[in-house]
């Protein structure tokens, strides 16, 4: 009798006979998810409706936003409705990657980028903050150049700030490159004021307004206009303000946005003003003068930095001198505050002021504000 059952059983999942014994309760389940063996469920998922069965229960475990789907108080003319779901909104290969995730808690080691963020969506959906972690950790170690425009719309959408700093320093480290690619030009207005309005960008500022100018003619073909001057202000009315036009060069400016048609009378007024007058009472400036940073990064091992104050020898433009002193002597650092004596020179907290006298106590910040530094990494976080 025990036999038969068992035989019954095994012809029923579609395995063979010798190995329910040793197959694994995981091999079990995606073998039960591949075949749909036994399944009470049908999505329809995306636009081609394609069909993909399913297992309430195991769906309901998972998820919540299941369970109250399958096995919330219905009345009895929804009965028959319940066994196909309609799931427009997410594309079948992620809706699959999430199924595999539910039954056997594991996703591929390498996701596509476009389906990764369909799974983040589908994970926030459905309620699967696990799932969203390994999507999460992918995401993070697929942001170059190349994808960071598209992966910083993810992370606002989503809120990801982790993925947000990721893709932030990703542009700042590499901006001429990122303002002259195609994914630049087809973020939206928003992000394109966000990215330059940023303070670490450090390209000339002529390489800014012609790719935000780019940036405008672009968003002229989309929306079918004609592309003038007149068209391009309007497209880049809300950008313009962020743009330096007082850090161009004379000749920089004279042959670009003073002949380009795009900025007022009023406006080239105020930045010839801004940049060449000398008198006291100067008018508001429209532009920023500020000059815009250097995103520092680890190169070969040592920190590079530009500062904007060069009255004293930054420690962060020169830590060799750092490193060439961890072996200070009990003197000196009783020279610290008593919080940090009794902590060792590579543990010690990175806090004080930035001229300071010891070279071992060093700022939270370089004086540019960009990064902090890590002594024990030689590097900036």
């Amino acid at each position: 009798m025990d036999t038969s059952r068992r035989c019954c059983s095994s012809n029923i999942l579609g395995v063979n006979l010798a190995l329910p014994a040793v197959m694994s309760v995981k091999a079990k389940l995606h073998q039960v998810l591949k075949n749909g063996v036994l399944s009470d469920v049908t999505f329809h998922v995306g636009q081609h409706e394609i069909p993909m069965k399913a297992h309430k229960l195991i769906m309901a475990f998972t998820s919540p936003v299941f369970e109250a789907m399958f096995y919330r108080p219905i009345s009895d003319t929804a009965k028959d409705t319940d066994d196909i779901v309609e799931i427009p909104d997410i594309e079948p290969d992620a809706f699959t990657l999430m199924l595999e995730y539910i039954y056997v808690r594991e996703i591929p080691m390498r996701i596509p980028l476009q389906t990764a963020i369909q799974s983040l969506y589908a994970a926030r959906k459905y309620v699967l903050p696990d799932l969203e972690k390994c999507v999460l950790r992918q995401l993070m170690d697929s942001v170059t150049v190349d994808t960071a425009a598209v992966l910083l719309s993810t992370a606002k959408l989503f809120d990801l700030t982790r993925l947000e700093n990721k893709c932030w320093d990703c542009i700042e480290l590499d901006s001429d490159r990122f303002l002259a690619s195609d994914e630049f030009h087809n973020l939206d207005s928003d992000l394109v004021k966000a990215v330059i309005s940023r303070e670490s960008l450090g390209i000339p500022e002529i390489i800014i307004y012609k790719s935000v100018v780019r940036w405008g003619e672009k968003e002229c073909e989309r929306k079918h206009i004609t592309v003038d001057p007149v068209n391009i202000r309007l497209m880049v009315e809300n950008i313009l303000p962020h743009i330096r036009f007082p850090l161009m060069e004379p000749s920089e400016f004279a042959n670009g946005p003073l002949r380009s048609g795009i900025l007022t009378p009023e406006e080239i007024s105020n930045v010839l003003v801004t940049k060449f007058a000398t008198v006291r009472d100067k008018p508001h400036p429209l532009f920023s003068p500020s000059k815009r940073f250097t995103k520092v990064d680890s190169v070969d091992g040592h920190s590079l930095c530009r500062c904007q104050d060069r009255m004293y020898m930054c420690l962060y433009c020169n830590p060799d001198r750092y490193f060439q002193h961890q072996a200070r002597t009990t003197e000196d650092l009783q020279e610290q505050p008593e919080s940090d004596q009794g902590l060792s020179t590579t543990h010690r907290p990175i806090c004080g002021k930035v001229n300071s006298p010891s070279a071992t106590y060093l700022p939270s910040y370089c004086s540019c504000r960009t990064r902090g530094y890590c002594p024990s990494k030689r590097a900036f976080s």
